[in-house]
């Protein structure tokens, strides 16, 4: 089952990257088309967009993350559509269709060398630029991929006060053969980050047991963080930290009892670890009522904007200027009220 559910993931993902692929392709024609018009002239496209390459240039990047971010998101459970992949699938299918017109139009030889070979790095290049300008931005906007089934994660309950463990992970010793490199308080507890490689996590939360007076809830959490996903380790890896927390424990004296069900402090740091997976935005349904009209008005002005270009021909100088002023206030209230605030 586990395995036909990730296919699905893929297949759902594929898709995903085939239509984002297809909404790029008109900018991205246009962007070509603006950059070397005379190699385009075999290409019969209507002139619908300004032909200003900047402001092409903007729409297309921004045009990227919009739809990036929203099927992201509204993919359940949530898989990463990478721009990478997106403009892959714009430079594939445009690139073919180029080459298809060339040779309709009767171009052979060594002219449709040349111009093919032009076209591939010129559509090759600003794929890959935008590409990997957008793929940064992407990530923070909508985390990484990540469960709770994608941590190695293990709890013991142990038979001390939650001060006396404080103080045996502050030896020196125990310290040392932990790799502890830092402590951060919480209000009924703490969490040790471990000292690990780039792409490895791990962390030892110590938690006051709720139930048992006298008693200690651990948990260990560790994972492998790639840039778009958590991923478990191997167990015999994922050993090399228990292993030494077990030794510790016993060396203490303190009688380590075995959880048979999660325990709180699992749940905590299992929350604590997936954080990364959280997108940085706010829900819709977070914002308040003046906020989703203020959004709503703002876009609906800036496409009326658009329909206003390019139905009554306003002047391009004011289009822009408006264009430009609605744009900055959009964009500061997306920083302002769309990205979640810090923990204060």
């Amino acid at each position: 089952m586990a395995s036909t559910g990730r296919a699905g993931d893929r297949s759902k993902s594929l898709i995903l990257s085939i239509l984002g692929g297809l909404v790029n392709i008109p900018f991205l024609l246009y962007i070509l088309y603006s950059i070397f018009p005379g190699l385009m002239l075999f290409v019969r496209i209507p002139l619908l967009l300004p032909d200003n390459i900047t402001l092409l240039s903007i729409f297309y990047f921004i045009l990227g993350i919009i739809y990036c971010t929203s099927a992201t998101l509204l993919s359940f459970p949530k898989k990463i559509v990478s721009p990478i992949y997106t403009q892959f699938v714009s430079f594939a299918l445009l690139y073919s269709y180029l080459l298809v017109q060339m040779y309709e139009g009767r171009i052979s030889g060594s002219l449709l060398l040349f111009n093919a070979s032009i076209i591939l790095v010129l559509i090759l290049s600003l794929s890959l630029a935008f590409g990997l300008a957008q793929t940064p931005l992407l990530r923070f906007l909508v985390g990484v991929d990540g469960s709770r089934d994608d941590l190695n994660i293990r709890s013991f309950i142990v038979n001390a006060r939650l001060d006396s463990l404080s103080s045996l992970f502050q030896q020196l010793e125990v310290a040392k053969a932990l790799n502890i490199r830092g402590s951060r308080r919480l209000d009924s507890g703490a969490i040790y980050e471990i000292e690990s490689p780039p792409n490895r996590v791990k962390r030892i939360l110590i938690l006051k047991d709720p139930d048992y007076e006298g008693r200690t809830q651990i948990a260990l959490a560790q994972y492998k963080i790639s840039y778009f996903a958590i991923e478990r380790m191997k167990e015999d890896e994922s050993l090399l930290t228990v292993r030494p927390l077990e030794l510790s424990l016993q060396h203490a004296g303190f009688e380590v009892i075995e959880s048979v069900k999660a325990t709180i402090a699992e749940e905590v740091l299992s929350r604590e670890s997936l954080k990364a997976a959280e997108p940085a935005l706010v829900s819709w349904d977070s914002l308040e009522g003046y906020k989703k009209t203020t959004l709503i008005s703002l876009s609906a002005i800036i496409l009326i904007l658009f329909l206003m270009w390019y139905f009554v021909q306003i002047s391009l100088i004011y289009f822009y200027l408006l264009l430009s002023l609605l744009g900055s206030s959009l964009l500061l209230f997306f920083i302002q009220f769309g990205l979640k605030k810090p923990p204060c």
